[in-house]
């Protein structure tokens, strides 16, 4: 799992805690564990998540998408036999994740239309995942809540059988945790994370002739993703860290490859923040053209004066104000009344 700094002392999470821990055709067993699905199309960009194995996307009926487990861990738990130390020099980090975001609503046309379309709804999904250190998500024993990544090679961990997380009352005795001998235990590939509900702005924009075209270009996407964001905050007067910025592959209104843009409220049922966006996003548009041209540092790429975050640190490779600005030639100006 990884590492956490707790007044100096530096402790190991080595597995979560379980809602159960054993399988329901057992007898006694007052609750299960909820174990779900999610699943993302490789053909289409969608994603959600799902009680049952998903066979083929809900957007595109493709079949060709990627699907794991996903375990809602009630918490985290400390091996016992783990003794904290206070060299805090060498936490074991893992990068966080971008969200897949789920939005289950029809498309409305800008105008004119040739400049793109958007939707938008206070019921989005998104689902915060953790993939393990490599990847590969985790081998979890769902007997006693122990959890190790994967290694890189996606195979399962090669190691003695674990003994159980938490103890127990048979811990004296016991030389292994019993889920090492149970088929029914041992879960590899399994994603730790929560779905949650907020509200859920989507918007994709077509290039107008310029050669660095919008539609193929991360960066171009990520970045005015980012700028939109500053703007709405600046209309808003609210802190940049209240509203999410995303940007993932997609299939546009004639199933060519683009880029969606996604902004989100962060508090967990929707601030009633990135709703108003439709109402002005020309407006909008204008003021992150200004984020993206008046930089105070005039800085080649991005920094903390124009695009640079603390949540968009991890994707400073996908921030150029410069790319994003040629979106905005003549031709789209016209084209859109800014």
């Amino acid at each position: 799992m990884r590492t956490t700094v707790l007044d100096g002392r530096v402790y190991r999470s080595d597995g979560v805690t379980l809602n159960w821990h054993l399988p329901t055709e057992v007898e006694n067993v007052p609750e299960i564990q909820d174990l779900q699905w999610i699943w993302r199309c490789r053909s289409c960009g969608n994603s959600g998540i799902s009680r049952i194995a998903p066979m083929e996307c809900a957007g595109c009926n493709a079949i060709n998408i990627t699907r794991h487990r996903l375990l809602q861990p009630a918490g985290f738990a400390v091996d016992l036999r783990h003794e904290p130390h206070n060299d805090i020099t060498i936490p074991q980090y893992i990068l966080p994740r971008d969200p897949l975001v789920s939005l289950a609503v029809d498309w409305i046309e800008l105008a004119p239309p040739l400049l793109g379309r958007y939707r938008t709804s206070p019921t989005g999904q998104l689902v915060h995942y953790s993939n393990g250190l490599y990847g590969n998500g985790y081998s979890l024993c769902l007997r006693c809540g122990w959890a190790k990544p994967l290694p890189a090679d996606n195979q399962p961990i090669d190691e003695k059988p674990h003994k159980r997380l938490r103890g127990g009352r048979l811990n004296d005795r016991e030389q292994h945790c019993p889920g090492n001998d149970a088929d029914w235990s041992i879960l590899n590939e399994v994603y730790l994370g929560i779905a949650t509900q907020t509200e859920l702005f989507e918007l994709q924009l077509r290039s107008t002739g310029f050669e660095q075209t919008f539609d193929k270009d991360k960066i171009v996407a990520y970045s005015l993703a980012v700028a939109l964001r500053r703007a709405l905050c600046q209309q808003l007067g609210i802190e940049e860290g209240e509203i999410g910025a995303l940007v993932k592959p997609a299939r546009g209104s004639k199933n060519e490859l683009t880029h969606s843009l996604y902004l989100y409220d962060v508090a967990t049922g929707g601030a009633g923040y990135v709703s108003q966006i439709a109402d002005q996003l020309p407006e909008l548009l204008r003021i992150a053209r200004t984020v993206l041209a008046n930089c105070p540092n005039d800085c080649d790429a991005a920094c903390q004066g124009c695009l640079l975050t603390y949540d968009t640190q991890h994707h400073v490779d996908d921030l150029n104000r410069h790319h994003a600005l040629a979106l905005f030639n003549t031709e789209f100006l016209a084209a859109f009344p800014l």
